[in-house]
Formats: structure tokens, C-alpha cells, sequence
């Protein structure tokens, strides 16, 4: 059984980050959270920071005060935040679009490395991110999506590479269609999303969840600079 850790989770408000929150609780953990929203968690080892990913002073912001509180204790940062904010073909994308989508999806997670590199590799630590299947399997309409997820894949890489002289490490997994807000937000219906993937059935957040704990825990101690594929079969 691992030893309780403090545990940082971005987007921990709804779909996968709830429910990483939610698996880290249950194995003793102190879960710092940020979001726009508080997680609908009724818990005394969850701690909720308002935060917004489209700006990097409020991520900075939210950084500081979870390393003062936390004593500087974190050794598992976790970065669930992501949307698909647009639906255009590539020649119809705008700037501030374009910037927005990248913001989200990838900026952000390399601003969070950033402002907590130093803990991480000071605690022997390990960064996870949600990144998406989409970084292989480009969907037509949401170019800069699957362009955002593909550099927040690769970027892992270089900061597991990084970071592995400290002994901490850097991790991603891609999930296909999970059940998530941004599926429901979408134009597929469930039986759709289900026919895309051999296993015919779309993943549930808990799965996910219980993927990012394995790679984060001592469990997965020797695993870094991977992106696991999690997709029931979709690109088979």
C-alpha cells in the first residue's frame, strides 16, 4: 500500500479529474484541487483552489499558494484540463481561436511544469497529463485540437528527460470517447461513439482514473515519458 501523498489535480470539477480526485481520496491521499468550479466532493482531505487555465497569472497565482500551504509536500501533479472549444475548417480558424485552443490544451500544462518542476523534482515526483487519442487519430473540424494534443503528447517526452536526473518522472495517457462532458457537449449519439472503438462501448472517467493512480503510485515508479493509450480498441 502506497504511503499518503499530497496529490495536485487540475480540472478535478468534472469527468475524469473528478473521478481521479475521487480514486486518490479513497487511497488516503490529500487532493489539492483547481478549477473553475469547486469538485462536488464532501471531503476534509480535499482542498479547492479557484483557478483559470486560459490565464497563466492565475495559474502562477494558484501554484504559489499550493506550494505555501502544501509546505512544498506535493509529489504528484495531475493535469486533466482540456476542451474542444471550436468545430471550423483549417482555413477558416482565426488567431484568438487557434491561440485559445493551444491555451487549454497545451499551454497551460507546460506554464503548470513550469511554476512546479522544482517541487516535483525536489520530491522525486511524477506530472501526469490527459491527453487524447486525437493526437493519432486526426478528426476532421477540430484540426487544432488534435494539433494541441499531439504537441502536449510530445512534450511529456522532453520533460520526463528532464526531469529523470532528479528521479522524478513525467507521464500522459490518451483516452478515445469517454463519457465526459465534452462527449455529451458533442454531435455524436452514445450508439455513434460506441461504434467507433472494437470493444463497442465508449470508456468510463473511473477507467481513466484508475490508469493515471497506477502510473503515478510507486506501482508505476519505473514507467516515464509514456503515453498510454487507453481507446477499447479504436485505432485496432
Amino acid at each position: 500500500m502506497d504511503k499518503a501523498k499530497n496529490v495536485l489535480i487540475c480540472g478535478a470539477s468534472s469527468g475524469i479529474g473528478l473521478e481521479t480526485a475521487k480514486v486518490f481520496l479513497s487511497n488516503g491521499y490529500t487532493v489539492y484541487s483547481t478549477s473553475r468550479r469547486k469538485p462536488p466532493i464532501d471531503s476534509d482531505k480535499l482542498i479547492h483552489y479557484t483557478s483559470d487555465f486560459y490565464n497563466n497569472d492565475s495559474i502562477a497565482g494558484s501554484c504559489r499558494q499550493i506550494l505555501e500551504d502544501s509546505r512544498g509536500e506535493i509529489s504528484i501533479v495531475i493535469n486533466c484540463v482540456g476542451d474542444i472549444l471550436h468545430e471550423e475548417t483549417i482555413k477558416d480558424f482565426t488567431g484568438t481561436q487557434l491561440l485559445n485552443t493551444f491555451q487549454i490544451n497545451f499551454f497551460s500544462s507546460f506554464v503548470l511544469s513550469q511554476h512546479l518542476f522544482d517541487i516535483i523534482a525536489n520530491n522525486k515526483g511524477c506530472f501526469a497529463f490527459v491527453s487524447s487519442v486525437a493526437k493519432d487519430k486526426v478528426y476532421p473540424l477540430i484540426s487544432d485540437y488534435c494539433a494541441a494534443k499531439a504537441s502536449l503528447s510530445n512534450f511529456i517526452k522532453s520533460l520526463a528527460i528532464e526531469l529523470a536526473p532528479h528521479g522524478a518522472r513525467a507521464v500522459a495517457v490518451s483516452p478515445a470517447v469517454v463519457a465526459t462532458p465534452l462527449f455529451e457537449k458533442s454531435n455524436f449519439t452514445k450508439e455513434q461513439a460506441e461504434s467507433f472503438h472494437k470493444l463497442n462501448r465508449i470508456g468510463n472517467p473511473e477507467e481513466i482514473a484508475d490508469l493515471l493512480y497506477y502510473l503515478t503510485s510507486s506501482k508505476g515508479k519505473w514507467i516515464t515519458g509514456t503515453d498510454y493509450l487507453i481507446d477499447g480498441g479504436m485505432l485496432l
